[in-house]
């Protein structure tokens, strides 16, 4: 799975969102891409729960808006569900790490607000992997 610069971007991008792509690595090359979620922001930093085919993503903002993580379910291996989305604190959210214990998913930011230049820690549901308010 891989972002495309989305609506967030600063120039018109033809992304539209999150793609999923065959790789083949006896050949080294990747093949199918295809479109597995509509996303109306740029994806900039895309994270895996540890066990749970659970998807985070953080959409990056070049203004002051305050960025989001979006929790995505993969479904047939090949399309991704929203499950739910949460505000960062924060603008131009960049990285994010699964806390080793899956309770905790951490956002590092470079842009202003609440959280500029910091980190925002969001909880997440031990359960299912959604992120908590």
């Amino acid at each position: 799975f891989t972002g495309g610069p989305g609506g967030g971007m600063e120039k018109p991008s033809e992304s539209e969102g999150l793609y999923r792509a065959n790789f083949d690595p006896r050949h080294g090359q990747l093949s199918g891409l295809a479109l597995a979620a509509k996303i109306d922001v740029s994806p900039s930093w895309l994270r895996w729960h540890p066990w749970l085919p659970v998807l985070y993503v953080n959409s990056e903002t070049f203004d002051e808006a305050e960025s989001s993580c979006q929790a995505y379910r993969l479904v047939d291996g090949k399309a991704l569900e929203p499950m739910s989305r949460l505000g960062t604190g924060g603008s131009s959210a960049a990285h994010c790490s699964v806390h080793p214990s899956a309770r905790y998913l951490a956002v590092a930011h470079h842009g202003g607000g609440a959280a500029s230049g910091g980190v925002a820690v969001l909880a997440l549901d031990v359960e299912t992997g959604d992120l908590m308010r």
